[in-house]
């Protein structure tokens, strides 16, 4: 996943039509409906976790959908239309 100095910012003029095509599919939504759930700061979480899928997996083309429900709502804090850290949760007891 991504690392903890990642700053994840949702710009929708840097999306492709591909990541627009996907995130309407995997929202269930039209992209414009989604942009303004996202700038009205009243997303689905199923609308949260298609733009958050999008934007990791630009750094992680691996990521799927599903691995994106792992993620905390604390991990995700900050992406409500600003940038700010994506956290990566700690796998062991000791930081690294």
């Amino acid at each position: 996943m991504a690392d903890s100095q990642t700053l994840i910012e949702f710009d929708p003029d840097s999306l492709t039509l591909g990541e627009m095509e996907d995130i309407e599919e995997a929202s269930g939504l039209g992209f414009m409906e989604l942009v303004e759930q996202f700038d009205s700061q009243k997303l689905t979480v199923q609308s949260l976790k298609a733009v958050t899928w999008i934007l990791l997996r630009r750094d992680n083309p691996d990521l799927t959908l599903d691995g994106v429900r792992d993620l905390t709502i604390g991990e995700l804090a900050k992406i409500g239309g600003s940038a700010g850290p994506l956290d990566e949760p700690q796998t062991s007891g000791q930081p690294d």
